[in-house]
C-alpha cells in the first residue's frame, strides 16, 4: 500500500493526508500519474491489484485510505519465493485476511456469478494450501497458490464495483438481467 501513494506523491503536492477520501481527497489527485509495478512479500490483502492504499496517521492514531483509478500498479508480480521468510503467525494472518476477503465476495447481496466463482475458486485455494504454507514454509506451490487466492480476493471486489448497473438488475430473484450484459462484463474482466 505505501508503495501506490508513491506516484500519487510525485505527482502532486503532500501531504499524503491531503488525499484522504474521507474529506474528499480523491478529488485532489491529479495525473497522470506515474506507473509503478507492485511485488507482494505476504499473501493476505490483494493490494497489488488494488486502486487504494490504506495508510496509518500514526500522529492521529487511524487509518485513512487513498484512492484513484491510476493508482492500480500497471503489473503485479506474484513471487511466491518473497514470502518463504514470513514467520508462521504472519502467513496464518494474512492468509486468513485473504479468506475473509473471498468470503465477504461471496455472501455480498449483490448477484454476481462470476465474482461468486471466483471467492469460490480463493476460498478453496485457501483451504488447500494455508495449513501447508504455515506448516512447511518453503512450500512453493502452497505459497504460491495463497497469493494467487489473496489476488482473486481483491479482484472479485474490483469486479464488482467496476461493473455495477442498477441493483435491480442483479438481485439474486432477477438472474437473467445479469446475462444481457455478458459482453462488457467480459471485457471489465479480461482488464482486471
Amino acid at each position: 500500500d505505501a508503495a501506490k501513494v508513491v506516484p500519487v506523491l510525485a505527482a502532486n503536492k503532500g501531504p499524503l493526508t491531503r488525499y484522504d477520501i474521507m474529506g474528499g481527497g480523491n478529488m485532489k489527485i491529479k495525473g497522470p500519474l506515474p506507473p509503478m509495478i507492485a511485488i507482494p512479500t505476504t499473501a493476505g490483502t490483494g493490494s497489488e491489484v488494488g486502486r487504494c492504499s490504506v495508510i496509518t496517521n500514526a500522529a492521529e492514531g487511524r487509518k485513512f485510505l487513498v484512492c484513484h483509478p491510476e493508482m492500480m500498479p500497471a503489473r503485479a508480480i506474484l513471487d511466491p519465493e518473497l514470502t518463504v521468510g514470513l514467520p508462521a503467525m504472519l502467513t496464518a494472518g494474512t492468509g486468513m485476511d485473504a479468506l475473509t476477503h473471498n468470503i465477504e465476495a461471496l455472501v455480498v447481496d449483490m448477484f454476481h456469478p462470476m465474482c461468486d466463482a471466483i471467492a469460490l475458486k480463493g476460498i478453496e485455494l485457501i483451504a488447500g494450501n494455508l495449513e501447508k504454507a504455515v506448516k512447511n514454509p518453503t512450500d512453493i506451490a502452497a505459497r504460491g497458490n495463497m497469493m494467487v487466492a489473496a489476488m482473486m480476493g481483491w479482484a472479485r471486489w474490483r469486479f464488482k464495483r467496476i461493473w455495477a448497473p442498477p441493483t435491480r438488475w442483479l438481485t439474486r430473484s432477477r438472474p437473467n438481467a445479469m446475462f444481457s450484459m455478458g459482453r462488457q462484463m467480459l471485457y471489465v474482466l479480461c482488464r482486471l
